[in-house]
């Protein structure tokens, strides 16, 4: 835009608290740009990042050829209530705006969509934009929707029953449209006002199957999780900014009893036996809803996500003390050292292959491994082209990769599964040190194994001094019918300390 431009937008208030506050001026006076969407209104405040917004004047009203005023009501959809209680709906809610919400819900879409589901993506609230609608369109919903379908530009200090009714009469469009579920995001934290009323309503819970909620951090979450368990909600996960730390990961896990899921996770289907179990419950009577596809199915799986699938039988959405998801999350964790390990040894190589390369940043790649998307942090070379080896091995891995994650899990040895991932000949004090981490990784999860009362498969690590990884004995797993006792726990930690501790004087 330029200045002098003519433009046509909507009045509507504005509430964003990484952006702006604004509400309708009571004139058609000079006022504000407060949303790329194209929302005219005042600022009351803003974020101390933002910058001033671009100041509009009005220069009068939109009407129709018989001089009637325009609104966004005009064109809503008609109202209905029928139909709402035969379809399966889940709300995507969260800490605040930017937690990870909008994301959170694309990819169960994807998720859903993948398991053979007609989907519907509803926004419920927020401010008119583009942008949430393209990529839930874009992630295979059949029918998208959101608050201006209903007749709203922006849905901030509407009254409450007006969204009520409007989010029920999108929810009813979805079910007329033959959607098995609809995912539907509310905007803001759960302490927005309007957000606030809509979480307590008893009529939009009894049509709800479960929430995902998306953190910052564990204590957001924590906090969200335990006010959506005191209202009546069933929290099927937890996902948002937070699962991009393997540590907020545990300590949400750790302190809701709840899986923490990444995105990858969610596109992946992860969730989607979870959503479809919460169908017999009496909120959800008389749905009809043909039966997810058994997780051992590959359907138009990759091989290694096919892989994860069988891995994930009898665990997925289970408590975050189940063995076998405890054991699976450790595993995928020591995959993605190990594979970050061998990225920066092979950049190191490539590096010394030519002389006048020059580092140029990095790139974020999704690798599909046998457990599950690992994203991982890719160097770039300016004027040259780098390409792991990683990202070339083919679909017939996965049983073998899997093998060898469990024996470096079991015994803190990584060269086998540092030679299937493609990495080069590794220094033993490398490896060595790659071994400590993967014992410390093992060091830490003991403690949440030891209070589930079971035992996911992890090892001892001997305390005695070696020359190299390879000779290093093979102790193999000790479930807690063998370490049943305070000091024997202790003695493992100590273990895997010195482990790591011996490691670390090699690479120095």
């Amino acid at each position: 835009m330029f200045p002098g431009d003519e433009i046509v937008v909507c009045y509507g208030n504005r509430y964003a608290p990484d952006q702006f506050e604004a509400v309708i001026g009571e004139d058609l006076g000079p006022c504000d740009l407060v949303a790329g969407g194209g929302i005219a209104s005042r600022e009351l405040s803003r974020h101390d990042r933002m910058i001033e917004p671009t100041r509009i004047t009005p220069i009068g009203l939109l009407g129709d050829q018989e001089g009637r005023r325009l609104n966004v009501r005009d064109v809503a959809l008609p109202p209905r209530t029928d139909g709402a209680t035969t379809m399966l709906t889940v709300l995507s809610l969260g800490t605040s705006m930017n937690a990870g919400k909008t994301l959170t819900g694309t990819s169960m879409v994807h998720g859903l969509k993948r398991a053979g589901y007609r989907v519907a993506a509803i926004k419920a609230t927020g401010t008119g934009s583009g942008g949430d609608l393209w990529i839930v369109r874009d992630a295979g919903a059949d029918l998208v929707l959101d608050f201006t379908d209903a007749g709203f530009a922006s849905t901030y200090l509407a009254p409450v029953a007006d969204l009520e009714a409007a989010t029920l009469s999108l929810i009813a469009h979805a079910a007329a449209d033959f959607c098995d579920v609809a995912v539907i995001e509310i905007a803001d934290g759960l302490q927005q006002l309007e957000t606030a009323a809509l979480v307590r309503s008893e009529v939009l819970r009894s049509k709800v199957a479960g929430v995902t909620f998306a953190a910052y951090d564990a204590m957001g979450a924590k906090c969200g999780v335990d006010l959506l368990h005191a209202l009546g909600h069933r929290v099927l996960g937890v996902s948002g900014r937070l699962s991009r730390s393997p540590l907020a990961v545990r300590e949400t896990e750790q302190s809701t009893g709840i899986r923490v899921y990444t995105p990858w996770e969610l596109q992946a289907g992860a969730l989607v036996p979870t959503i479809m179990a919460g169908i017999g419950g009496p909120k959800n009577a008389g749905i009809q809803i043909r039966p997810v596809p058994p997780l051992g199915s590959t359907g138009d799986l990759t091989a290694s996500e096919a892989h994860l699938d069988r891995s994930r039988q009898n665990s997925v959405g289970a408590d975050p003390g189940n063995s076998a998801e405890s054991n699976l999350r450790l595993q995928k964790e020591i995959l993605s050292l190990a594979a970050r390990s061998v990225l920066a040894h092979e950049a190191d190589r490539f590096s010394h292959a030519h002389p006048d390369a020059r580092r140029n940043g990095s790139r974020r790649r999704i690798w599909s491994s046998c457990l599950g998307p690992i994203e991982l942090s890719v160097p770039r070379f300016r004027g040259l082209s780098f390409r792991p080896a990683i990202f070339t091995l083919g679909p017939e891995q996965p049983d073998v990769f899997w093998d060898a994650v469990g024996e470096a899990t079991r015994n803190g040895n990584p060269r086998r599964l540092v030679r299937l991932i493609g990495g080069p000949d590794m220094p033993e004090a490398d490896l060595a040190a790659l071994g400590a981490a993967i014992a410390l990784r093992c060091a830490a999860a003991a403690p949440a194994v030891l209070s589930s009362g079971q035992q996911a498969g992890v090892a001892a690590i001997p305390q005695a001094e070696y020359a190299s990884v390879d000779e290093a004995p093979d102790v193999g797993a000790v479930g807690v019918d063998e370490l049943d006792r305070p000091d024997d726990w202790a003695g493992w930690w100590s273990g895997a300390a010195a482990t790591m501790s011996a490691g670390r004087s090699r690479a120095s």
